[in-house]
């Protein structure tokens, strides 16, 4: 029995012999007949109930079954030094529960982080979780563990983008284009959207350096082209750059196109809109939607 999601595969075998065979069978048929490999650090034998302790986790009850322990050590103090029992979750003070919430996420976040292989759905929800409280109990660990973290680095970026508080954002800013511009990982391009995302979104002050180095960088405009850098002139206003590209626009693949013309809100009305309004009478329905958009929205 085997179940397959995209190119993940898990079969069920009755034994460890079996199981071995499976294996094997299964990188050999791909390897002869369509050459290729099973990642070895995605490959492994496990027994029942390493499967189903450490696969089938429900982050959700993971994180209720620590709440429900901590309060019960809770209200086990209380009642040791009231002297009498009969108290409940309700009888705690509010901020010792927020608190509890918080330290919760933290543990489990740090002991996802110390696993051989990182556990993809607990972290998610780890990271959402924090994001919806908007706690920063978290970010020191997310900082010092951004290489772990990279395959779920959309749910990072958008925990550091809404959890960070003003006080903190230039450490966050320094450890990103740290990150992007010293980490064997870094190349990939879903790593470099998604941290430019959140350095331009958030960060684009406390960064502006380190953010329009790696958008001009060789592995960004091979990846991502000048969309990156695009988005960034607008966000920090490089009228400059944005009158550039007025005669060179259209020489662009779709997505750097649409940035560009995107990036036209920070001209000058006039200027924007004698531009723009040339645009809407010919060329691509979508380049016509973006220029219509920044008229209409400026």
């Amino acid at each position: 029995m085997h179940t397959r999601y995209v190119d993940d595969f898990r079969i069920f075998c009755s034994n460890r012999e079996e199981a071995l065979k499976a294996l094997h069978d299964l990188a050999d048929y791909l390897y002869t007949s369509h050459k290729l490999a099973l990642q070895a650090n995605k490959t492994r034998v496990l027994s029942v109930d390493d499967f189903s302790g450490g696969e089938l986790l429900d982050p959700e009850r993971l994180e209720q079954n620590k709440k429900t322990q901590k309060i019960n050590e809770l209200v086990t103090d209380l009642e040791g030094s009231a002297g009498y029992g009969n108290f409940t979750e309700e009888d705690l003070p509010s901020e010792d529960l927020q608190e509890l919430v918080r330290e919760n996420i933290l543990d489990l976040f740090d002991a996802a982080l110390k696993r051989r292989y990182l556990p993809l759905g607990l972290s998610r929800y780890l990271l959402r979780r924090a994001t919806e409280l908007r706690t920063n109990v978290i970010q020191g660990i997310v900082l010092d563990n951004l290489e772990k973290l990279s395959p779920v680095m959309r749910d990072v970026c958008n925990y550091l983008i809404k959890a960070t508080p003003a006080k903190d954002k230039a450490r966050v800013a320094e450890a990103l284009v740290r990150f992007i511009e010293g980490s064997d990982v870094a190349f990939t391009p879903f790593l470099r959207l998604w941290t430019i995302h959140a350095l331009e979104e958030r960060f684009s002050s406390e960064s502006e350096e380190g953010l329009v180095r790696i958008c001009q960088s060789e592995d960004t405009r091979n990846g991502l082209g000048i969309r990156p850098f695009a988005l960034v002139a607008r966000r920090l206003k490089y009228l400059d750059w944005v009158r550039q590209q007025r005669d060179t626009w259209q020489n662009h693949g779709a997505w750097d196109r649409r940035a560009i013309l995107w990036s036209a809100a920070v001209l000058p009305d006039d200027e924007r809109k004698y531009w723009l309004a040339r645009i809407q009478n010919a060329g691509d329905h979508l380049d016509r939607a973006v220029a219509m958009t920044v008229i209409q929205t400026i």
